[in-house]
Parts: structure tokens; sequence; C-alpha cells
């Protein structure tokens, strides 16, 4: 019977594919708020035949992602804001509002508070977030952990913070940006920390370690697949001979 090739197979498609999500999240380590991933496995029992016995395979059920906030790194830039609880900023982008943690802001040429790919950050009226500015000067920026955004000790504006219910749910785009259909929801206890960034979560030691075990696992469960491979060709070649 070939069942113990076919299991051995389903552990080594989903030993692959956890390859390749290590592999991702270590060319990650340095990415801005990047959330690591992870795999479920899950046991598949299938059944051929009442008589037969189940054979138990392996099945990669879902890709988690890792949403444990990332070590803060200090900048000193005033444009930089880091998120300190579950939350997102609000961005505005050509296909609509999409949502981000990473806080690299910078000014544009009309004074918008926008992303490194230039989308306006959103108030939380929904609006772009204005910063005026003289000669090509700056004035002193503050903003406050609740996100009001102030020039020269006047407030201007308010950066929208929100959450959402399902976060795994989110679809991850380019640049660090988030979709969804979700609508957003408040978020009250989430903090805006200025002048200070989101790193990513992955840890290289422990995404090595992984990798480490995964190339070991697959070794091992190709050398039972050759173990098996072979026991089927000397049983084969005894009943040829017996035959004879």
């Amino acid at each position: 019977m070939e069942n113990t090739t076919y299991i051995a197979l389903s552990r080594q498609m989903v030993l692959r594919r956890e390859m390749d999500i290590i592999a991702h999240n270590l060319a990650n380590a340095e990415t801005p708020a990047f959330k690591g991933d992870d795999m479920l496995f899950v046991e598949y029992l299938s059944r051929p035949e009442r008589r037969n016995p189940p054979m138990s395979f392996v099945q990669d059920f879902a890709v988690i992602r890792n949403t444990t906030e990332g070590p803060m790194a200090t900048t000193g830039n005033d444009l930089d804001f880091a998120l300190h609880g579950a939350g997102y900023f609000v961005v505005d982008t050509p296909e609509g509002e999409r949502y981000t943690r990473v806080g690299r802001f910078q000014l544009d040429a009309d004074g918008r508070l926008v992303t490194a790919q230039g989308h306006p950050v959103l108030d939380t009226a929904g609006a772009p977030i204005f910063i005026p500015f003289d000669e090509g000067e700056v004035d002193e920026i503050a903003v406050a952990r609740d996100g009001t955004v102030s020039v020269d000790g006047v407030p201007l504006a308010r950066i929208a913070v929100v959450r959402f219910e399902n976060e795994q749910a989110m679809e991850r785009l380019a640049g660090g940006l988030y979709g969804t259909d979700q609508p957003p929801l408040p978020a009250f206890d989430t903090e805006i920390v200025q002048g200070m960034v989101e790193e990513s979560n992955v840890q290289p030691i422990l995404e090595l370690t992984r990798m480490i075990a995964v190339t070991r696992n697959y070794q091992a469960t190709q050398n039972l697949v050759d173990t098996e491979h072979e026991r089927q060709r000397r049983g084969i070649s005894t009943i040829v001979s017996a035959n004879a």
C-alpha cells in the first residue's frame, strides 16, 4: 500500500509552505510595523472504504498573522509616529480608505501629512491633515497621545486611529497598507507616540530556529519516503522471484 507515502508527502507539502512563510518573515524583519505570519495545521482524516482504517493527513488550514505590537524605535523625527495598542492609521488612496501602522509620515508640497507613498493621512472627520508652513520652514509640530496635532501650541486636527473586530480578516497590501470590508471601530485605548516608529515584530533568531526545525523535519520525512520506497521495491522483487 502507498498510504505511508501519501501521508509523508502531505507532511512535506505543508513543511515547504511553512518554509516559504519563514523566509517571508525573515525578509521583512527590518520592515517597519511588519507583522509576522505563522501556519495553523489540522488533521485531515480520509476514509476510502468502511473496511479500511482512516488515514490521517497533514493539512495547512490557514495562515495566522501575529498581531502583537512590535518594539518601538526612537527616531527624533516630529513626523514619525508609533501606535501603542491595537489600532491603525487611516489613509486615503485611489482605491479608497486603507489602514496602516507604519507611521513614517512627511509633508507634501501642499502641506498635507502623507505616507511615504504620498497617501494623505486622515483625521477623525475623514479629511486630510494640513500643516501650515512658511517659505519651506515648518514650525514646531506636537502630537498628543490622543492624536491631537498642534503647531506652536495651536490645535489643528486629530489623527484618526481605528481598530477592527477581526484583524485576521484584514488583507495585507503593498506599502504596509491593509484593506478590509469591516466597519472601523474607535480605538480609544490606543495612544500615539511622537518621534518613534514601530518595528517589525519578527524575531530573526526564533525564525532561524524554526527554519532549522522545518529543514530537519523535511529531511526526516524524506528518509521515511525513501525507506518505504525501498521496502516496496524489495517486496515486489521477492514476489517476482517466488513466481519465477
